[in-house]
């Protein structure tokens, strides 16, 4: 029997969710780091965009909290809200915000505008 790295628990866990999420790379722009990441988490009316792993492990774990979020009030497929996690630096959080629901719109097959 082929033994796994504790490590991977979390992703394992995760995997069961049938949660969609991509793990890519890091990429640093300035000392802002910007993930190659995609997760999202849905609970009841409201589905989460994540842009980082930590944040993704967070919801796992019953914590619904970003440092920085924008609400897009019944803009999801069946009218429900989208709450992306954002960045403080506002041009890059542009960037990461279109990311994320691009690549929401191509996993779900929605059409959510890009605010």
């Amino acid at each position: 029997m082929r033994r796994l790295p504790f490590a991977a628990l979390p992703l394992i866990l995760l995997a069961g969710c049938g949660e969609p999420r991509t793990v890519g790379p890091v990429q640093v722009q300035g000392e802002v780091a910007t993930y190659d990441y995609y997760g999202e988490f849905r609970d009841g009316k409201r589905i989460y965009l994540l842009r980082t792993p930590d944040a993704v492990h967070g919801f796992a774990a019953g914590v619904k909290e970003m440092a920085q979020s924008k609400t897009l009030i019944g803009k999801g497929p069946n009218r429900e809200t989208l709450v992306i996690e954002t960045l403080k630096d506002v041009e890059i959080s542009k960037v990461e915000t279109a990311r994320l629901i691009r690549t929401f719109n191509a996993r779900n097959n929605a059409s959510v505008a890009i605010p």
